[in-house]
């Protein structure tokens, strides 16, 4: 065992980065497609969280631990082939969602009230109109989607329709989560104005507090502003957008060292299964995080002594200047860059 964990120390761990293969060519390739119909819209959203930051001089995001990783894991009986029930999951990877916005919204929602609130106190009340209206800025300005104008007459349907439509979508879901308190619900119109954030580390079973930004260092970590000011937060898709938090965690408790992610942690803990683990892939690609394997690991992706010895977790770090890039033009650079490699061929590599 001693010389196992001398080994760990002292022998190089291979980056586990190839090129996209099979079907996963032709879903970045529709990724690819869709950014550039949404760059204006991402573009003008970004714009609008850029002057979030700015009003108060914030320099960073504060996330309670407890909004990646839940400090007791999950039943007794979970398996890291699948991501546990909802009930046993932190907020993160409870909203993952291949469609909606929610954990983005969510995101943006902790910005917007971090701006304007110092740590320690509660926001208050909230000040946007869900839908903006000219001069007046609302929460569907801080919402990018490929969405365009439809129909005509009375029949048309506008962006900014569906953009409504999107953040009632997410903020039904984030009641349902506990993670918000809608003071109009009982309302048969606008039920979702005026809604009020709460802990962002609640438990979906659990009675929840309104949201006090954290001020114990103890309590939280930091993610860059630059994942708003950048457009990421528009570009990444959930799944790895909760990675990109869970190694951002990790850095801001380990420093600039990479750090394994057992598959017991991964589910137990942070709820996230292994095909929202592959999310690694494409932050790999684009420089956000790098992954390294078992140093034993070979060609076919086998690990050499594995009957003895076993295998040892992925080893992640994050690398927080990367999101100092422009999103949209850089995952397009660098995709198109993977999608013109040549296909790797299927060797039952991971």
């Amino acid at each position: 065992m001693a010389e196992l964990e001398r080994r760990r120390h002292n022998i190089f761990w291979p980056s586990i980065s190839r090129s996209p293969k099979g079907r996963e060519r032709a879903v970045l390739a529709k990724r690819c497609d869709r950014l550039r119909a949404m760059q204006t819209s991402v573009d003008a959203a970004t714009e609008h969280l850029r002057l979030l930051p700015s009003e108060n001089s914030l320099d960073a995001l504060r996330l309670r631990h407890g909004f990646v990783r839940l400090t007791v894991g999950t039943t007794k009986d979970a398996s890291d082939r699948a991501a546990p029930p909802l009930e046993y999951r932190p907020s993160a990877t409870r909203l993952l969602s291949p469609n909606g916005i929610a954990l983005k919204f969510c995101l943006i929602a902790l910005l917007e009230a971090q701006a304007r609130t110092k740590p320690g106190t509660r926001p208050g009340d909230n000040p946007w109109p869900l839908r903006g209206n000219g001069s007046q800025r609302g929460w569907t300005d801080f919402v990018a989607t490929g969405a365009v104008n439809t129909g005509s007459g009375r029949g048309r349907s506008s962006a900014v329709d569906k953009n409504l439509r999107q953040v009632q979508s997410a903020l039904k879901r984030l009641h349902a989560e506990h993670l918000v308190d809608l003071p109009n619900a009982a309302a048969r119109h606008k039920k979702y104005e005026g809604f009020l954030l709460n802990r962002e580390d609640g438990r979906r079973q659990w009675f929840n507090d309104l949201y006090r930004v954290p001020d114990d260092d103890r309590e939280f970590f930091t993610v860059p502003l630059t994942l708003f000011t950048r457009g990421w937060i528009y570009v990444l898709q959930d799944s790895e957008l909760a990675l990109l938090l869970i190694t951002a965690r990790n850095r801001s408790l380990h420093g600039a060292e990479e750090q394994p992610l057992r598959g017991g942690t991964r589910v137990t803990n942070h709820g996230l299964g292994p095909d929202a683990f592959e999310a690694h892939r494409v932050l790999d690609y684009l420089g956000l995080i790098d992954v390294s394997s078992d140093y034993r690991r070979q060609e076919d992706g086998r690990v050499a002594d594995y009957e003895t010895e076993g295998a040892e977790p992925h080893r992640l770090l994050f690398h927080p200047d990367a999101l100092e890039h422009s999103a949209v033009p850089t995952f397009l650079a660098e995709i198109e860059d993977q999608l013109a490699k040549p296909q790797p061929a299927d060797d039952g590599s991971a």
